[in-house]
């Protein structure tokens, strides 16, 4: 069984040894041709090089599905040596959001952005450190809060809700 703190370029690694027919691993060019052949969508040979070599800052979904066929493992294995939580799928907003204006609908879209932002950087905190990330889950959504809330230049009832939320939690 392979370790559960198994990294990418590690599972690179391993992956390359395991599938090679003779006494040397294959190298990453070698897969990364027959991949790109397969599907000449396949990101560039340097995004692999790349992750290969240091790991990764940011991987799209596009280029964990063309590691995972090159690998011939499954996009979880690439996830979670990642340590990227995996997508879980279509995500649709409930009816009562289609009553947002298109400044509000602007306001929850920058949310989810900041959000997968500081997942991503805590992915990557913790890829290049053995300390955990220094806030927890409460303060990393408070501090997105904060950011939200710096966004907005007109009052309005969201600010108001998010305000009491913040002083509530000690934060304003």
């Amino acid at each position: 069984m392979v370790a559960d703190m198994e990294d990418l370029p590690s599972l690179v690694a391993r992956r390359l040894r395991e599938l090679s027919a003779g006494p040397e691993p294959l190298s990453l060019h070698e897969v990364w041709m027959r991949r790109s052949q397969q599907d000449p969508n396949t990101p560039t040979y340097e995004t692999f090089r790349r992750i290969t070599a240091s790991g990764h800052s940011r991987l799209t979904d596009r280029t964990v599905t063309a590691l995972s066929a090159m690998l011939c493992v499954t996009t979880d294995e690439v996830y979670r040596a990642a340590r990227i939580a995996p997508p879980l799928g279509d995500f649709t907003l409930p009816e009562r959001a289609s009553r947002l204006n298109d400044r509000e609908r602007a306001h929850v879209l920058s949310l989810i952005d900041l959000l997968l932002d500081r997942r991503a950087e805590d992915a990557q905190q913790t890829v290049t450190s053995s300390q955990p990330p220094a806030d927890d889950e409460v303060k990393a959504l408070l501090g997105t809060l904060v950011a939200i809330e710096e966004m907005w230049d007109t009052p309005d009832e969201s600010r108001r809700i998010l305000r009491k939320a913040l002083a509530r939690h000690g934060r304003r």
